[in-house]
């Protein structure tokens, strides 16, 4: 049996982070952290002790978790993490691409989407579900039902409700190609994101369509990662958010075996919006309209009839 422990685990997580997250002062501060609270323990690795090191994580990264693999087969990894798979396409086509449901509210179109999939994959599923949002809002009401690759929807009305309740995050393509749906056919900087060794720009990719209607984006608790981050470069550039505060997870991350128990995501990358020149980590993105759990659609509709503010 191996002898994996909570100290183990938690040395390994640090000097990751001490390796590949840019942003010194917190590397340290969580390596440090991690060895006072688990620096000397002896106690045996598993699921429930993964919970307690990420509850000390969080403090500093929202975004590290870990995974438990109790056979203890890992070969950890020491070069390089192991990073993410690539994309699986058929799974993506199975899932259309993260679009839930393209609908008509009160005369508003309301699309969910639940993840960021792969562009490549995940493309034509929402270029035929915001199509359908905008036939929606440019529609006699009355039209009738029609049923499209990103779900049912019925013509009519106007405006454009993005549901991101559920959305946990993904692709920054993705992120993007539907920001730049959102805001208009005018390419706009939404975000670097600065690793040890590079920083890289994200800019919305002329999308021919979008911007000037009344739009409104709404979040939850289950708003993670890259879907917070389309919510809070959205607000930052007009468009008004409503819902509850987001979970607060804005490093990027990969994930590494750190031992033979344990897959972590370690954080990587610190982004920054260059409207705020900050992100979300820790703080999540605040809705310009805070309403219960149950409300978020009621207020979304009253905030699209009042003249939510529009994207461009």
């Amino acid at each position: 049996m191996s002898d994996d422990t909570a100290a183990r685990v938690a040395a390994g997580i640090g000097a990751w982070v001490e390796r590949l997250l840019p942003d010194r002062e917190r590397a340290g501060l969580l390596a440090a952290a991690l060895r006072r609270e688990f620096g000397d323990s002896t106690e045996r690795i598993s699921a429930e002790v993964c919970r307690r090191i990420e509850k000390v994580c969080h403090s500093y990264s929202r975004h590290l978790t870990l995974k438990f693999h109790a056979d203890g087969s890992l070969v950890p990894d020491r070069e390089e993490p192991m990073g993410w798979p690539p994309p699986d396409g058929a799974a993506i086509a199975r899932a259309r691409g993260g679009v839930v449901s393209v609908e008509r509210h009160q005369g508003v179109a309301v699309l969910r989407v639940d993840s960021l999939e792969a562009w490549e994959s995940a493309g034509p599923f929402l270029e035929d579900a915001f199509a359908a949002a905008e036939a929606v809002g440019g529609v006699a009401a009355g039209a009738g039902a029609v049923e499209g690759r990103g779900g049912s929807r019925t013509d009519g009305g106007g405006g454009l409700v993005l549901d991101l309740r559920r959305n946990g995050g993904g692709d920054m393509e993705t992120l993007s190609r539907i920001a730049g749906f959102v805001l208009g056919p005018e390419a706009v900087t939404l975000a670097t994101v600065t690793t040890m060794e590079r920083v890289d720009e994200y800019r919305t990719a002329p999308a021919g369509r979008g911007g000037g209607r009344r739009v409104v984006v709404l979040t939850s608790e289950r708003t993670y990662s890259s879907g917070e981050a389309l919510a809070y470069v959205l607000q930052n550039r007009g468009v008004t958010v409503v819902g509850r505060r987001t979970a607060g997870a804005a490093d990027h991350c990969t994930p590494a075996r750190v031992s033979p128990h344990v897959v972590a995501l370690i954080p990587y990358g610190v982004v920054r919006d260059p409207v705020t020149g900050g992100n979300w980590e820790g703080t999540g993105v605040v809705p310009d309209i805070e309403v219960p759990e149950g409300a978020e659609m009621a207020a979304a509709m009253g905030a699209c009839a009042d003249g939510a503010r529009p994207g461009a």
